[in-house]
């Protein structure tokens, strides 16, 4: 089997070198795989025909994917620390691989190796259906070379991460079905605040079957094996943290190899194909072939090719009197009195020039056609221009109750008007609880989505909510508490529980909106009367008088 013969090579490589710069040996070496590939197929062809390259490009674009369990979408998990409980956030603030659909999940360490190895299947269902069998391994390294054995708790000392990613899923929506085994080694340099960007050396490997569909028949099939080298890329860490993904921060160039066999109805054809593959830091890479065939556009997302009458990139100049705008890859746009603009963020040219002017990032896309063959110019049958980042997930660091905005660990600073749709949870009733959770330490965590008000360049929230986010890396700070009442203390203004600890509360304390009961006085009230009271909530310990200080709390009789 392949696979096999993958990890043969693979483990074989990492007992003969010991030091974490056998990464580059691993590198160096990655050509060994291909023979592991070299009886799977014929020979076969090298020519390519438009068909058979679309179909090619599928299958590279799905193995490059950030959501369909492609080569971007273990840079989450690989930037991660793992932990008994889950995959946290580690020592950069990038988005960490989600646990949504996670089942499973299992963790250990091998102190002779400094291996963590994290198991876990994910599944998720929505516009497309996967399942997806995970391992990883991951060796965290300090700037002396030696391994770090809990990464979470000693985040400060990472200087470099190993990973390795195996993954075997499958895939199926309305255009297509999919069934791979993956294969990643990533080796992460740059993660201290020093750089502005950083660099990830690498390789991917990978085999499967690609089925085409239309209107759920069968179109072409493709048998597949994939090997992607790093070439040089680099991930600027302030656009990642603040578009909240990888696909729209992520430049440089791969190349590739892959040999197919191919079937359009007609017989299969075996192709050997191989190129290159320019991702544009703007959520879409170019690919290339060496063969004599145009390049083809893919959405990093879903690894989705453009269709030849789509574009999408982003925004880097206008020429309003022209009605032009020029996009990242270099293609002019114009927009013309039949253009149909969809909704989106901005809904004039004239703002997208205002914006730009602002320094805001825009993503423009559409449908076009080029009236001149040859010439760099293109016309817009529809557009829709929309914030390169409109979404925002962190914690909150400040609330600033006079002008209704609060500031995230990232550094924005957001607003909300009366048009905001605000959700608060877990006890917080308004922006004076959230302030005073936050003062009080709490983890408090706002995700949404927002605008920019093209007069003043403020963030404008559209959507928000606010939740307290109590993981296992606050639970030495917070804790909380679910007894029933059995005394209360008005004069020291506490209250003790059936496990016979004693919760104070003071004037920063907040009461969740459901609660019976709003002081204390009208608590006691009710236990004088035979009431049976129950308390939940959150505390944190005083470090000076090591009372139990509630931080909110609900009455629940």
């Amino acid at each position: 089997m392949v696979l096999s013969c993958i990890h043969y090579i693979l483990n074989e490589l990492y007992a003969m070198i010991t030091s974490y710069y056998r990464f580059l040996g691993l590198i160096a070496a990655a050509f060994l795989l291909q023979s592991c590939f070299a009886d799977r197929y014929d020979s076969g062809s090298s020519q390519l025909d438009p068909d058979n390259a679309f179909i090619a490009g599928s299958v590279v674009g799905e193995s490059v994917s950030e959501n369909q369990s492609g080569m971007v979408s273990t840079f989450s998990e690989a930037f991660a620390v793992p932990t008994e409980s889950g995959l946290r956030p580690g020592v950069l603030d990038f988005p960490g691989a989600s646990t949504a659909g996670t089942q499973n999940y299992t963790h250990s360490f091998n102190p002779e190796t400094g291996e963590h190895t994290v198991q876990f299947t994910r599944t998720t269902q929505d516009v497309t259906n996967q399942t997806t069998e995970h391992q990883l391994v991951y060796i965290f390294y300090d700037i002396s070379g030696g391994t770090i054995s809990d990464p979470q708790a000693q985040a400060s000392q990472i200087d470099a991460v190993e990973y390795r990613g195996s993954r075997n899923g499958e895939i199926e929506n309305d255009i297509k079905q999919s069934f791979f085994t993956r294969n990643d080694v990533l080796f992460l340099t740059g993660l201290s605040d020093q750089t502005a960007t950083l660099t990830i050396d690498g390789y991917h490997s990978g085999e499967g079957r690609y089925l085409s569909l239309q209107n759920g028949t069968q179109t072409a099939e493709s048998e597949y094996t994939l090997d992607i080298n790093y070439l040089d890329i680099q991930i600027d860490k302030e656009k990642v943290q603040a578009s909240r993904n990888f696909r729209r921060g992520v430049y440089g160039a791969l190349s590739y190899e892959s040999v197919q066999r191919i079937d359009q109805g007609s017989g299969p054809q075996t192709q050997i194909i191989n190129g290159t593959i320019d991702l544009n830091g703007d959520g879409t890479a170019l690919l290339s072939f060496r063969q004599a065939f145009s390049d083809l556009r893919f959405r990093i997302l879903d690894g989705d090719l453009f269709d030849d009458d789509e574009f999408e990139g982003r925004v880097t100049q206008v020429d309003l009197s022209n009605r032009l705008f020029t996009i990242a890859n270099g293609q002019r746009i114009q927009i013309n009195d039949d253009t149909v603009f969809d909704d989106g963020d901005f809904n004039s040219l004239e703002e997208v020039s205002a914006a730009l002017q602002q320094n805001i990032r825009i993503i423009a896309e559409g449908d076009y056609f080029q009236p001149q063959e040859g010439e760099n110019l293109w016309i817009a049958t529809e557009v829709e221009f929309e914030l390169e980042d409109n979404e925002f997930e962190d914690f909150v660091t400040q609330v600033n109750l006079s002008n209704s905005s609060f500031t995230l660990a990232d550094g924005r600073t957001f607003y909300i008007t009366e048009s905001s749709d605000v959700d608060y949870e877990d006890g917080l009733a308004s922006l004076q609880d959230v302030a005073t959770a936050v003062q009080s330490g709490l983890p408090v965590e706002a995700e949404g989505t927002f605008s920019i008000d093209l007069a003043t360049g403020l963030r404008m929230i559209k959507e928000v909510e606010f939740e307290i986010d109590l993981d296992s890396d606050n639970e030495n700070v917070f804790s909380t508490f679910d007894e029933h009442v059995v005394s209360v203390n008005l004069s020291e203004q506490s209250f003790t529980l059936t496990d016979g600890q004693t919760y104070f509360i003071t004037e920063q304390t907040i009461y969740d909106e459901d609660s019976d009961y709003f002081s204390l006085e009208d608590l006691n009230d009710a236990l004088l009367q035979g009431e049976e009271i129950e308390a939940e909530g959150i505390y944190t310990v005083d470090t000076e008088t090591g009372q139990r200080i509630v931080i909110i709390i609900e009455f629940d009789d």
